[in-house]
């Protein structure tokens, strides 16, 4: 099934940070590692949101940051390579597998 671009939105990760003051033997929520009080506390993943509308009129968002990494060869995103990839998905249409859900495009990044 066919399906055609919507949007496409950078939600930016938070990297790991420190904690400290933590007091009477309690972990934060996220909490790597740490001692004394002082945590290191997980961040959260960049994600890019791929958003289409199938052919139904069904809408479906994929986070697609991994593949689009693997595809170009990079290890982070710029803003260049996402206004790239943007432009070229407007171009897109996208094939939607029903058995599985997956999304995949036949353009090159």
């Amino acid at each position: 099934m066919n399906a055609k671009f919507v949007s496409l939105r950078w939600i930016k990760g938070e990297p790991a940070h420190l904690v400290q003051g933590i007091k009477g033997n309690k972990t934060p929520k996220n909490a790597l590692k740490g001692s004394n009080g002082s945590f290191i506390v997980a961040g959260s993943p960049t994600e890019i949101i791929l958003t289409v509308e199938l052919e139904n009129g069904n809408v479906c968002r994929y986070d697609i940051y991994r593949q689009i990494l693997l595809e170009t060869g990079r290890k982070k995103m710029s803003q260049k390579l996402f206004d790239t990839v943007e432009s070229k998905f407007e171009k897109t249409t996208f094939e939607y597998d029903e058995k599985t859900g997956d999304i995949s495009w036949n353009c090159l990044l």
